[in-house]
């Protein structure tokens, strides 16, 4: 049977929302218990209004199969199925042809969603999974994945408006909370997530030349070179203040070779820590520390520096408030820009000073 929701059923809800579906139920003739549920040919859009971006959902498919129940009174002890989205368009998102299958067993809910489709597919690897826990008056959530050689130009074509990196990645998670509301899930957040990179290519910009430049003229926004690029797992939520593809001055065939990056944050109780964030050009080394609010959506003294072989800012810059407006402090140089031969030097080769990153990233040859 064919069930439109145009209006007036959401009327009330949103004009703005329009949906329909071809639906089907599959029932027990002993029990007249529903023992299948299919919703074929979904389609949803939402319009948008002055609080919300537009939404455009096509070919939805969503069926539930396998319905077992513990006994005549009692409702569904297990089941299986599957959603899957033809097409999903919101602003600076699209993607195509993803979903996943999901089960029920007592009071555990199982899902294996596509994540590499997500992120562009290709050749990628996955495993894992994500599993929600209602035995509880709290329900507790759990994920845990690992994605190997995913393209990065793909899962970086809804968040920039032209292509700013290529090459291959690797992104490893593992996440719980426990909570009914966002908030409280947000408060609850507890794992770890790392992305590495290796051979990379950044369009649009030579890093090493406009280093070269802010080191000797204390000019440019040092966070802007870094704070998109180092974010990793956390990007779309932590750079929705910035144009990434346009974060600083680029210029048609310009490029930068970046042979190694990691990006390893942890997660704990609504604040997001970095571990370990780096990445090395031809000729520098670049590394962010820092925290992250979550629930408050703000940047905790995330400090960008360009470092010397032993690892101690050369220069630096922070990054304060909330991500969509954020506030930027003044270049900060590590010893004197000008003074003697020696005390340059000094500043160069690290001699006494105290190393601003001691992670796993090391100095380019």
């Amino acid at each position: 049977k064919l069930v439109d929701l145009d209006y007036p059923f959401l009327d009330s809800l949103d004009r703005n929302l329009d949906t329909n579906f071809d639906l089907s139920l599959l029932f027990n003739p002993d029990s007249f218990k529903t023992q299948q549920v299919s919703l074929k040919n979904w389609n949803f859009e939402y319009s948008g209004n002055k609080m919300h971006d537009p939404v455009l959902i096509s070919n939805i498919n969503f069926t539930i199969y396998n319905m077992k129940y513990a006994d005549k009174e009692s409702g569904l002890d297990a089941y299986q199925g599957s959603l899957k989205f033809g097409e999903i368009i919101m602003e600076n998102f699209k993607t195509r042809d993803i979903g996943f299958s999901f089960h029920k067993e007592k009071d555990v809910y199982h899902f294996d969603p596509d994540i590499i489709n997500i992120l562009g597919g290709g050749d990628a690897r996955e495993e894992g999974t994500f599993w929600i826990d209602v035995s509880d008056s709290l329900p507790s959530y759990h994920a845990q994945f690992k994605l190997s050689d995913f393209d990065i130009d793909d899962m970086m074509q809804g968040l920039a408006r032209k292509k700013i990196v290529e090459g291959k990645m690797n992104l490893e998670f593992l996440f719980t909370s426990r909570g009914k509301s966002i908030d409280e899930l947000l408060m609850n957040i507890n794992g770890e997530a790392i992305t590495t990179g290796q051979n990379l290519i950044l369009y649009g910009v030579d890093l090493d030349h406009i280093l070269d430049k802010i080191q000797r003229f204390q000019s440019f926004n040092l966070v802007d070179i870094s704070a998109y690029f180092l974010v990793g797992p956390l990007a779309p939520l932590a750079t929705k203040g910035f144009d990434a593809a346009n974060m600083i001055s680029t210029s048609l065939g310009d490029k930068t070779i970046v042979p190694q990056l990691i990006s390893n944050w942890k997660a704990e109780n609504g604040t997001a820590t970095i571990i370990d964030a780096a990445l090395s050009t031809t000729k520098n080394r670049i590394a962010v520390k820092g925290q992250i609010d979550i629930i408050k959506g703000e940047y905790n003294d995330i400090t960008v520096a360009v470092l010397n072989k032993r690892g101690c800012s050369l220069i630096s810059q922070t990054i304060n408030g909330p991500f969509a407006n954020p506030k930027l402090s003044d270049l900060h140089a590590v010893g004197p820009i000008r003074g003697t031969l020696q005390s340059l030097l000094n500043m160069i080769t690290g001699k006494d000073c105290k190393p601003f990153y001691t992670g796993s990233l090391p100095h380019p040859n």
